[in-house]
């Protein structure tokens, strides 16, 4: 099982629509067992992937949390398909740059 958090300028319920398209039955496979405007909690495969998006204010980034059992992999690199904070300068924010993503 593996916990992970990041953030992101996309808001509440982008991050639960990427999440569902990402894992969900076009993406990776998996059912949604749950779903609101803040959380979303997908199973199969053996096992399960819970996404909760939170956000502080209007103007703050949006923290996402995603708590995977057997999609640890997946659960890595769904994390890294989100944009930045919009106020991110990050090395990883200029590489997604360089390759249009």
């Amino acid at each position: 099982m593996i916990s992970l958090e990041t953030q992101t300028h996309l808001t509440t319920e982008q991050v639960i629509d990427a999440a569902e398209q990402f894992y969900g039955p076009a993406g990776h496979g998996l059912a949604v067992a749950q779903r609101s405007r803040r959380e979303i909690v997908l199973t199969g495969g053996g096992g399960s992937v819970n996404v909760t998006a939170a956000r502080t204010g209007p103007d703050a980034p949006t923290t996402v949390s995603v708590t995977a059992r057997e999609w640890e992999t997946a659960a890595t690199r769904f994390l890294a398909t989100l944009p930045g904070p919009a106020d991110s300068s990050g090395w990883i924010d200029r590489l997604r740059g360089l390759f249009g993503k």
